[in-house]
């Protein structure tokens, strides 16, 4: 009935301190896998206790060893063992259904990780987002809530040498992943971008309802090739045919071309049929027309040049 709560926290963080092993490099050196993962149980454990009491009391996020938690959590998705990241993605999520700052604060220390670890949002970037999306895993996570959450806190808080790639990933699983299907038939519903845009705030969530496209557009055209991704899916052709003008007068280089490859392969895939199917009428979509031969012209006459 009665845990010795503090005890057990004390405990909890050091045993995480000696099985990340914290001074080795991040996701490296000697590990224990197995007291990883029980020590991330008992903090879930711990943390469904005191939301089920009601109470403020016995609350870990509440101690001053909170933020040490919060990098502790950072070292584990680093982690080279699939179960150390899921526990840490488990315990995280369940950190931001608590309120509104712990929601932001998982979000900002995720890309402050992606800032200072570019590895890790190269190879486990898409497996976060995803898992955080996921409907059906152990905590709930709204997927609209964390991409607005995602694109406020990326314009506001991360430097822009950084912002591309974050945006590169992010919108990947936009557009492909099974957990963002919803997110992905509310852009398709959008009807215009007349609406004000007005300024971002990231640590206001509860700010003035846009359309969720409006909310995405200002961090995404820091990678352009991402921008038009969205704007062809969400049926901005005007917009979309824009930008592909302005990605002409860019420097080309070889993650730019990357980039444009994998879009028209991506714009081959069933997820853009209806797409495709709209090209058999040019005369109502002359700006899809437009972009896409734009996009014909930036590639080198190779095999994505002739697929478009």
């Amino acid at each position: 009935q009665h845990l010795p709560f503090e005890q057990i926290v004390s405990q909890l963080f050091h045993g995480l301190q000696s099985a990340t092993n914290a001074p080795k490099p991040i996701g490296k050196g000697e590990t224990s896998v197995d007291v990883t993962v029980v020590c991330l149980q008992w903090f879930c454990m711990l943390l469904d206790r005191q939301q089920d009491s009601g109470t403020n009391q016995n609350d870990i996020l509440g101690t001053p060893q909170s933020d040490q938690l919060m990098y502790m959590l950072q070292q584990s998705l680093a982690h080279d063992n699939d179960e150390v990241v899921a526990a840490s993605l488990n315990m995280l999520a369940k950190i931001m259904n608590r309120c509104q700052e712990h929601y932001l604060k998982v979000v900002v220390s995720l890309l402050n990780l992606f800032e200072s670890h570019p590895e890790v949002l190269q190879n486990r970037g898409r497996i976060i987002l995803r898992y955080l999306c996921n409907p059906s895993s152990q905590v709930c996570i709204d997927a609209r809530k964390l991409y607005i959450t995602l694109a406020r806190a990326t314009y506001n808080k991360t430097s822009p040498e950084h912002c591309p790639q974050i945006v590169r990933i992010s919108n990947w699983v936009l557009l492909t992943a099974p957990e963002t299907k919803d997110v992905r038939e509310e852009l398709m519903a959008t009807v215009n971008l007349s609406q004000p845009a007005g300024p971002l705030d990231p640590e206001n969530l509860d700010a003035p309802e846009r359309s969720l496209l409006l909310e995405l557009l200002p961090t995404w055209f820091y990678n352009p090739v991402s921008a038009v991704a969205l704007c062809l899916w969400a049926q901005q052709y005007d917009l979309a045919a824009s930008l592909t003008e302005r990605l002409a007068s860019f420097e080309p280089t070889v993650d730019m071309l990357e980039q444009l490859d994998q879009l028209v392969h991506l714009l081959e895939s069933p997820v853009f049929s209806r797409l495709r199917l709209q090209l058999l009428e040019p005369q109502r979509h002359p700006s899809l027309l437009k972009c896409l031969l734009g996009l014909a012209m930036l590639l080198p006459q190779a095999g994505a040049f002739e697929i478009l």
